[in-house]
């Protein structure tokens, strides 16, 4: 939470789950029972655990890069929220950003 408010992301966000909430695969189960549209549901993460969640749910995942937080986040905000609000996140974006990830991870 202290991430999210410290680089601005909170205006932008309907709901912030942790760990008591469950498996990151399951609150994301829960969120589209509720009629969140998948498109507009992000995953923002740092492990591969996160991505699994993300794509078991069929969702977007954003990467934040292990030592490279800040450049992540401000990324983010530059460009891959903009992509994420018109639609254009999945597909040649978010593939760019899964393999930045796995990059980074040594994979």
């Amino acid at each position: 939470l202290e991430e999210w408010e410290m680089h601005g992301l909170l205006p932008h966000t309907d709901i912030v789950l942790a760990q008591d909430a469950g498996s990151k695969a399951h609150c994301i189960a829960e969120l589209l029972k509720k009629g969140y549209d998948p498109a507009k549901v992000l995953m923002c993460g740092d492990a591969p655990g996160d991505l699994a969640a993300a794509e078991k749910n069929g969702v977007g995942y954003y990467p934040i890069l292990v030592r490279r937080e800040k450049e992540s986040w401000q990324e983010f905000m530059d460009e891959g929220f903009g992509h994420l609000l018109d639609g254009s996140y999945a597909g040649a974006y978010q593939e760019k950003k899964k393999a930045e990830f796995l990059k980074n991870l040594g994979a």
